[in-house]
């Protein structure tokens, strides 16, 4: 199974994915809102199935953003009218807090994972961090400062190509960090963004597609944004407000 090796505590993109993570404009269907149930589920019983605390912790953590997920899900429909927050944000979203680290992972030429680490993270839970990052070459552990100081060398410089112009991309991953810590997410080679683990694969697929052929990469992509699963405004929309 692929691996994202930034998580700390070793998790699999699979359940990476289904940590809090598939918040995304596309699942408001009921079939999406189920899945999403049953990958609560799947979480629970790995929760109450760990000796780690540190484990349990995390997983309880993504748990409740994962079911926060579900109710903004059902009821996303509602008119923005409802929120109480200045700039007429959702009320669902997060407010912005800068996390103290960063974790990024490059083990794939396809896409970058980000994860920002929670400013209430353990010290044992920073220190596992700081060793998975000392063992993998691909891993690396930055503080908020720098990441933010040398945003071209760790986002702008991974987008091969931009198939999203004008979606102020590199912005947004930067706001989802800021907003949603302990969640990965990530930037793909194109300029969109990852969320599930459906979501990396696609990115895979279509990268080996444009290696192979660019211009038949080119007439294949889709015509409609809503059969993009990784299209940055249809994320952008529900997890940060922006139109």
């Amino acid at each position: 199974m692929i691996r994202i090796r930034l998580v700390a505590l070793g998790l699999s993109v699979a359940l990476a994915a289904a940590l809090g993570v598939a918040r995304t404009a596309a699942a408001q269907d009921g079939a999406q809102v189920r899945e999403l149930e049953a990958q609560v589920r799947e979480l629970e019983v790995s929760r109450d199935s760990t000796s780690d605390p540190a484990l349990r912790k995390l997983l309880e953590q993504q748990i409740e953003n994962l079911k926060q997920t579900i109710a903004m899900l059902g009821g996303m429909e509602a008119p923005r009218a409802r929120s109480s927050k200045p700039g007429g944000l959702p009320a669902h979203i997060p407010d912005p807090v800068d996390p103290p680290l960063v974790a990024i992972d490059r083990s794939e030429t396809a896409y970058t994972v980000f994860l920002a680490v929670a400013k209430d993270a353990s010290e044992e839970q920073l220190e596992q961090l700081r060793s998975r990052a000392a063992q993998e070459e691909a891993v690396e552990l930055v503080t908020w400062a720098e990441f933010r100081r040398t945003r071209t060398k760790y986002l702008d410089s991974r987008i091969v190509h931009d198939d999203y112009p004008g979606s102020k991309v590199v912005e947004g991953i930067i706001e989802l960090l800021r907003r949603y810590a302990s969640t990965p997410f990530g930037l793909t080679w194109n300029g969109g963004v990852a969320l599930t683990f459906n979501d990396y694969e696609h990115a895979k697929r279509i990268y080996k597609k444009y290696l192979s052929d660019p211009d038949e990469y080119a007439a294949t992509r889709p015509k409609d944004p809503r059969r993009d699963p990784i299209n940055p405004k249809a994320h952008f929309a529900p997890l940060l407000g922006w139109e």
